[in-house]
């Protein structure tokens, strides 16, 4: 038997990274797009 709060912690967990891969994704295609605007 597993316990709820467990399970909400895990899911807390994978939002976080959830969050941060979307935020990495935004920044790395912010770059791009600065180092294409330069040339």
């Amino acid at each position: 038997m597993f316990d709820v709060l467990d399970v909400l912690d895990v899911l807390d967990v994978l939002d976080v990274l959830d969050v941060l891969d979307v935020l990495g994704g935004l920044s790395v295609l912010d770059v791009r797009a600065c180092k294409t605007g330069q040339q």
